[in-house]
């Protein structure tokens, strides 16, 4: 039996055909010396609403009164013009180069000037429509870029202009906080002296004794210091009522002392507050021509009062290499309200038998207590 050989055919495999780019419905500018070339472009961009040009001023014409999407401009290699009219349109429309025999020198150039496309001539209509499309998609991708760019630059500056909001608060807050940090501070610093100078004091119902330990207490906040404290008498003028003498002249001390119950004690009788006399001028001003027997002297000086009366003026005074600090002033506040009220009390208990209005003041200046004997 004879065997016959069949082959199987074979099946012929057509290749796919390339399909062409959908037309771009754009405003597209076309651009060239030569009329025929603007033509071949033009035809191959049906779909779109193509501008013909043909020189330098009817594109930039188009461009001033017409938007254009996309902008073929004829360019080739060694024309200063052509480059310089590029420059001019990159930013009002997606630029594709048109030039014959490109190199890469020309479109590396091109792109420099930001050109979204280069086309060697000649070039099919399929070419040209999917170049088209290409620098009308680019150049969208550009622009929404740019746009997220200007968002994000718009939320940069609304980020710093908060940031500045609450560095400013946040100062302002760290002010108050220190601000009420030396509030507590103080008031801390007043409980605590008030707390102290009230023990020692409260049980202390004899002038002498009183004046004794408001002294040594004083002291022993502001440190070797010379003090005076002085009592209203019944004639209405001062007269001391203890002193320490810590580096003032004996012969002179008396002197001293006597001067300032005349001079200083009426004076600061009527302030309402610690006063601080930190330079020789401010002593000065309250001793007068006195002045000179404590020489280069700053010092300290508060009424005492109790009930609007003045029962009582301290005088604190040293070398002013060694002032007294300011942040003594609540401790001398609070030893001048509590000594005032406990000088009341005393008052009191001693012409308690007595019309208040016939009660007078305390001892004379002979009864003076001197702390540094």
């Amino acid at each position: 039996m004879a065997r016959t050989n069949q082959r199987t055919p074979r099946t012929k495999v057509e290749p796919l055909p390339v399909e062409s780019p959908r037309p771009v419905a754009a405003s597209v500018l076309v651009a060239a010396p030569s009329p025929q070339r603007v033509e071949e472009v033009a035809s191959a961009l049906h779909g779109s609403r193509v501008l013909r040009a043909g020189s330098p001023d009817e594109i930039r014409a188009i461009l001033r009164e017409t938007a254009v999407d996309a902008a073929f401009i004829a360019c080739d290699a060694g024309d200063p013009a052509a480059l310089a009219l590029i420059e001019q349109t990159v930013g009002r429309a997606a630029v594709v180069a048109l030039a014959q025999r490109p190199t890469l020198e020309h479109a590396t150039g091109l792109m420099r000037l930001g050109a979204a496309d280069l086309v060697a001539l000649p070039a099919t209509p399929h070419d040209l429509r999917e170049r088209l499309a290409e620098a009308l998609e680019r150049t969208r991708r550009s622009r929404l870029l740019e746009a997220r760019v200007e968002r994000l630059r718009l939320v940069c500056r609304r980020l710093n202009e908060a940031r500045r909001q609450v560095s400013s608060q946040v100062g302002t807050l760290c002010n108050d906080l220190v601000e009420a940090y030396q509030e507590l501070s103080d008031k801390v610093t007043h409980m605590n002296v008030a707390t102290e100078f009230s023990s020692l004091i409260r049980h202390e119902l004899d002038v002498e004794s009183l004046l004794r330990t408001a002294l040594e207490f004083v002291l022993a906040k502001t440190g070797p210091t010379n003090a005076a404290v002085y009592l209203p008498a019944t004639s209405g003028d001062y007269s001391l009522g203890a002193y320490v003498n810590f580096d003032g002249p004996k012969d002179s001390a008396d002197i001293l002392l006597e001067q300032m119950a005349g001079v200083v004690a009426p004076r600061i009788e009527r302030e309402s507050g610690v006063c601080f006399l930190k330079q020789g001028r401010d002593m000065a001003e309250f001793l007068g021509s006195d002045a000179q027997w404590i020489g280069d002297a700053g010092g300290v000086a508060f009424p005492c009062r109790h009930e609007g009366e003045c029962l009582a003026v301290v005088i604190l005074f040293r070398d002013r290499r060694t002032p007294l600090s300011e942040d003594l002033r609540p401790v001398f506040q609070t030893i001048s309200e509590l000594f005032g009220r406990q000088l009341a009390r005393v008052i009191h208990i001693h012409h308690r038998h007595l019309p208040k209005d016939q009660w007078g003041g305390f001892a004379g200046p002979d009864d003076d207590i001197d702390l540094a004997a």
